[in-house]
């Protein structure tokens, strides 16, 4: 079976015919070609954009070769005829996200994707990164939004990689890359930025009661010191700084 004109981002962007057969597949560009092995793929990733039903990034990590790229990148919709033909061949090697988080790479929007054993970065600049290679990781507040904190990930002997992601989202990948053992350089200061909020928001309850402000603006700034609480006790029950 031949599929025309499918967008690839990795090894090459631009579009590619795609003939699968029953042992190999072939990709065909207009000055790259590519036979690959059944065999020689590891695993199929295949992320979504954000909603379910969105289109999908469709990554095949290859064994490694002299000859064969790291990575096949393409994008489609979730019910493409090349995404749903691969399902079908690779479906035992299919793995799926565990979270995914909207992000910024500099001016660069796109998404990270945390999964099993590593992490991605897509569309441009692609970037995969193998838990057991990073060294750390921090949050700091961003300067110029109170909606955004920067993730740093500082990987063994390579430069530090900076992203931009929404504030809701830094606690919950804080604690689940500490559950993959990732360590985390500034927690304790993390911990001490929450607890500035935290009696902000306590002092603006007291307020409200000596002014007799409405109960349902007291109710909102209670659920929000209640997050903020549980934020803290997981932080400190969670990853320690170094």
């Amino acid at each position: 079976e031949t599929f025309k004109g499918v967008p690839l981002l990795l090894p090459r962007e631009g579009p590619y015919d795609i003939d699968l057969n029953l042992t190999f597949f072939r990709l065909k560009g207009k000055s790259h070609c590519l036979k690959i092995p059944h065999s020689s793929i590891v695993e199929l990733f295949l992320l979504p954009k954000g909603a379910p039903e969105s289109d999908v990034f469709v990554i095949m990590e290859i064994e490694k070769s002299d000859s064969l790229p790291p990575y096949i990148v393409l994008e489609e919709a979730s019910n493409g005829r090349v995404t749903n033909a691969l399902q079908d061949m690779f479906d035992d090697k299919i793995k799926g996200p565990d979270k995914i988080l909207k992000a910024y790479y500099g001016a660069s929007e796109g998404w990270l994707y945390t999964l099993e054993r590593l992490i991605f970065f897509l569309p441009r600049p692609f970037m995969m990164i193998e838990y057991d290679k990073i060294e750390r990781i921090k949050f700091v507040k961003h300067s110029n939004t109170k909606e955004h904190y920067k993730f740093f990930i500082k990987v063994n002997n390579e430069p530090e990689n900076s992203f931009m992601i929404w504030k809701k989202d830094a606690q919950p990948l804080l604690e689940y890359m500490s559950g993959k053992g990732v360590k985390c350089s500034n927690v304790e200061k993390q911990v001490a930025e929450w607890e500035k909020e935290l009696k902000a928001k306590q002092d603006e309850v007291k307020a409200l009661v000596k002014t007799e402000a409405a109960t349902e603006i007291q109710a909102e700034i209670t659920a929000e010191i209640l997050q903020l609480e549980e934020k803290i006790q997981s932080a400190r029950e969670g990853p320690k700084a170094i």
